[in-house]
C-alpha cells in the first residue's frame, strides 16, 4: 500500500481543483461567446459526455504531447523518437521529419530481442519468405501452419504445462478467454469434459458453409459432453461462477471478468489474508439470490503487476486456494497472468514460479504474452490438455481472430531457444543475468537519489511516484529534452493521486546507458527540486569540510587514518552494545550500528534518566511521543570513533547506576567474570 504524505496529497488535490475551476470558467465563457454562432451539428450526439469530455479537453489535451510518441526505429536500448508540433494548443499534433535519438526507458524489450539478433533475425526472414506476413485466416480456417503447432509445443514445454494455446494479441487472451472459462452460455450438462472431437485433425469439406460447420461442431461438442459419465477437473463454462480478482489487475482481466457474466469479487492488492477473507465470505454466502454453492471459483492474479513492479505473493495465494479447493463443492482455481514476468525473471526465464520456487502444477491456468521478453506479439494460455482442447473449440480469439503472423511465431520460437541455450551459446543466460543486474542497479541508484520507487528487486518494472499533475508532463518533457524517453501514467490508468513514471529496464542497456539516464534524472531534479531552486546553498567551508573528510576516509590524504576511524567506530559500537545488553538494558538495533536506542517506555522515566545522567556529566538524548509511538519512548546513544575505551567504561558505569535508580533494566544482568573469580579464591 502506498502512503502519500499529507502535504503531497494536499498540493495534488489543490492542483486538480485549480485545473477544474479554470476549466469550468473557460467553458462558461466559451458558451457565452458561442451563443450567437450558428450550430452545424444539429441532430448529432456528442461522442463524449459530461466530465469525460471535460477531462479530455481541459486536462488531457494539455499533456497530449507526452503520450503516443511515434518512433521510427526498432525499440532497442536507443531508438529514434519523431518530433511533433501543434498549432492549436495540443488539440492536434503533426509529425515532422525531425527525430531525436533517445535512450529507451519505456519499451517492454526486457531481453533485447526486439532488435536485430544474430540467431532470431535470419530465421524470421526465412519464415517471412516461406509463409509471408499473414495467414489471412483464423486458426480453424486455414490459419494454422507448422510454426503455430511448433510454437504451442515449445511454449508448453517452456512454462511447464502439458499443452498451450497461442492467440494473436495479448490483451485479447485475457478478455476473450476469461468469459469462456467461467461464462454462462453453455447448457447445464456441459459441466465436465473428457474428450472433444479434434476439429483441426477432422476438417470440414470445403463446400460446407462456416455456419453449418459451427453448428455441426457445436453438436459434436454437446454429444461428447453427454457421453461423459465421470467427473473431471472443471475448467470451463458453468452457471454459478465466481471470479476473485486482485484490485490492481490489468484492464484486460477487468474487461474479461465483466464480460463473463460471473459474480466478481475483489481483494486488496497482493494481500493474501484479505483474499482468504473474501473467499470465505463468498463461499459462506453462496450464489446471489439462490444461496447455492459456487460451482467454480477462479482467483486471478498477475506475476508482476505492471503498474507497481511487484511480484505476486504466489506461495501464500496458492496455499489459500488449496485450502478452499474442495469446500462445499467450491473449487478455487488459480489463473496467473505472466505478461511481464515470463522470460524476464527466474534462473532460466520461466517466470515467477521458478523465481519463487512454486510448482507450476499448483497454478491451474497460466497466461502470458510474447510482446515483452520475446520481442514479438500475441499471447498464450497454458494448462491441462483437456482445458486447451476445450478452448480450441470455444475461444473466440482462436475461432474468429486472425492467427499469429508466421514471422512473429518464428521470432518467439527462436528467442525461447536462445533463452534455453538451444542455439548453441550461453547468450540466453547472459541476458537473464544482465537484466537482473541492470534492474537491481538502477533501482538502488534511484532510491539513493531520493526517488520513491515502487516494486521488488529483480523486477525490471520501476514506477517512480510523481503524485502532482503538474509534474507528470514536466518530468516527461524534461527527460525528452535530455534524450531520455520515459512513459508517464496518470488518471484514469492509476488512481487520481498516484500518477507515476514507469521505467522499464532491458538487458540491452549497458552500464554507460544507465549511468547517463541517472545523470539526466539528477539534472531534472536540479531544475525542479525546491531545495535546489529556493533554499540557500551550502556554506563553502561546510562543502570543503565534506570533501576533505571523504578524502581522509578514502585514504587520499596519504595516511591510513580513515581506515583506523572506521575500525574504531565498529569496535566501539559492538563493545558498548554488548556491555549494555549484559547489564540488562533493552537495546535495539544491529551489530556494527553506532546508534543504540535504550528503551524507557514509562513517561516518568524519560526526564529522570536524562537528568540523572547529566548530574554525572554524561549527556544523552531522549526521545518520546510524537517522535516515537506513545509507549515506545527511549534514550538514543550515539557512539563515535573519537570515544576512547576509558570514555566508554565511565559512561557505562554512569548508565548502569542510573538504570538501577530509574528502573529500566528490564532483563536480568549477566554476572561479572571478575566477581566469579574472587568468589572461587575465597572458597578455596
Amino acid at each position: 500500500m502506498i502512503i502519500i504524505p499529507y502535504l503531497t496529497a494536499l498540493t495534488a488535490y489543490f492542483s486538480y481543483v485549480l485545473l477544474f475551476v479554470f476549466g469550468q470558467l473557460r467553458d462558461f465563457f466559451r458558451k457565452l461567446i458561442d451563443w450567437w454562432k450558428a450550430s452545424n451539428v444539429q441532430g448529432y450526439a456528442p461522442i463524449c459526455l459530461g466530465l469525460e469530455d471535460f477531462y479530455i479537453r481541459r486536462l488531457y489535451h494539455r499533456v497530449q504531447d507526452c503520450f503516443q510518441r511515434p518512433i521510427s526505429s526498432p525499440p532497442d536500448a536507443w531508438f529514434d523518437v519523431m518530433e511533433r508540433v501543434s498549432n492549436d494548443n495540443n488539440k492536434t499534433l503533426k509529425r515532422t521529419r525531425k527525430v531525436s535519438r533517445c535512450l529507451n526507458l519505456g519499451s517492454y524489450n526486457y531481453l533485447g530481442f526486439a532488435a536485430p539478433d544474430e540467431y532470431c533475425t535470419p530465421r524470421v526472414i526465412q519464415s517471412l519468405e516461406k509463409y509471408f506476413a499473414s495467414t489471412c485466416g483464423s486458426r480453424v480456417e486455414g490459419g494454422t501452419t507448422a510454426l503455430h503447432d511448433e510454437l504451442e509445443e515449445v511454449v508448453a514445454k517452456f512454462v511447464g504445462k502439458p499443452a498451450a494455446l497461442v492467440t494473436g494479441m495479448g490483451y485479447v487472451t485475457n478478455s476473450a478467454i476469461l468469459p469462456v472459462l467461467i461464462g454462462k452460455s453453455l447448457p447445464k450438462e456441459s459441466s465436465h469434459l473428457t474428450t472433444v472431437p479434434d476439429i483441426q485433425s477432422n476438417p470440414m469439406p470445403l463446400q460446407t458453409s462456416t455456419w453449418q460447420s459451427l453448428r455441426l461442431y457445436s453438436g459434436l461438442i454437446r454429444l461428447a459432453f453427454r457421453q461423459n459419465n465421470h467427473q473431471e477437473t472443471c475448467y470451463f463454462m458453468t452457471r454459478g461462477g465466481l471470479i476473485i480478482s486482485d484490485s490492481l489487475n490489468h484492464n484486460s482481466i477487468v474487461n474479461g471478468a465483466r464480460g463473463s457474466g460471473a459474480t466478481v469479487g475483489v481483494f486488496q492488492h497482493n494481500t493474501p489474508c484479505h483474499l482468504e477473507k473474501v473467499l470465505r465470505e463468498h463461499i459462506a454466502a453462496g450464489q446471489p439470490r439462490k444461496n447455492r454453492p459456487w460451482k467454480k471459483i477462479i482467483v486471478v492474479i498477475e506475476g508482476i503487476y505492471s503498474m507497481e513492479g511487484e511480484f505476486c505473493k504466489l506461495p501464500e495465494i496458492i496455499s489459500i486456494c488449496k485450502k478452499y479447493k474442495c469446500i462445499m463443492y467450491a473449487k478455487a482455481y488459480v489463473y496467473m497472468d505472466e505478461a511481464h514476468s515470463i522470460g524476464a525473471v527466474g534462473k532460466s526465464g520461466r517466470g515467477v514460479c521458478e523465481l519463487l520456487g512454486v510448482d507450476t502444477a499448483d497454478v491451474d491456468i497460466m497466461m502470458g504474452t510474447f510482446s515483452k521478453s520475446f520481442g514479438s506479439c500475441g499471447g498464450y494460455i497454458a494448462g491441462s490438455k483437456e482445458l486447451i482442447q476445450y478452448l480450441k473449440h470455444t475461444c473466440p480469439a482462436h475461432l474468429y481472430g486472425t492467427s499469429l503472423s508466421p514471422p512473429a511465431a518464428q521470432q518467439i520460437i527462436s528467442s525461447i531457444k536462445v533463452i534455453l541455450g538451444e542455439d548453441g551459446s550461453n547468450r540466453g543466460a547472459q541476458k537473464l543475468t544482465q537484466i537482473r543486474e541492470n534492474s537491481n542497479y538502477f533501482r538502488s541508484e534511484l532510491q539513493k537519489m531520493g526517488f520513491e520507487v515502487l516494486g521488488d528487486n529483480d523486477s525490471p518494472v520501476m514506477p517512480i511516484m510523481l503524485y502532482n499533475p503538474a509534474k507528470i508532463p514536466a518530468f516527461s518533457r524534461e527527460c525528452l529534452k535530455r534524450n531520455v524517453a520515459v512513459v508517464i501514467v496518470g488518471f484514469p490508468a492509476t488512481p487520481l493521486l498516484l500518477s507515476r513514471a514507469r521505467i522499464c529496464i532491458s538487458a540491452a542497456h549497458t552500464r554507460e546507458d544507465m549511468v547517463r539516464a541517472l545523470e539526466e534524472l539528477i539534472q531534472y531534479l536540479k531544475y525542479t527540486s525546491p531545495a535546489h531552486l529556493y533554499a540557500t546553498s551550502i556554506s563553502p567551508p561546510a562543502a570543503q569540510q565534506i570533501i576533505s573528510s571523504i578524502k581522509v576516509i578514502l585514504g587520499e590524504d596519504g595516511s591510513s587514518r580513515g581506515a583506523q576511524k572506521l575500525t574504531q567506530i565498529r569496535e566501539n559500537s559492538n563493545y558498548f552494545r554488548s556491555e549494555l545488553q549484559k547489564m540488562g538494558f533493552e537495546v535495539l538495533g544491529d551489530n556494527d550500528s553506532p546508534v543504540m536506542p535504550i528503551m524507557l517506555y514509562n513517561p516518568a522515566k524519560i526526564p529522570a534518566f536524562s537528568r540523572e545522567c547529566l548530574k554525572r556529566n554524561v549527556a544523552v538524548v531522549i526521545v518520546g511521543f510524537p517522535a516515537t509511538p506513545l509507549l515506545l519512548s527511549r534514550a538514543r546513544i550515539c557512539i563515535s570513533a573519537a570515544h576512547t575505551r576509558e570514555d566508554m567504561v565511565r559512561a557505562l558505569e554512569v548508565i548502569s547506576k542510573v538504570g538501577d535508580m530509574v528502573g529500566i533494566k528490564y532483563f536480568p544482568a549477566e554476572p561479572k567474570k571478575p566477581q566469579l573469580e574472587e568468589n572461587r579464591v575465597k572458597v578455596e
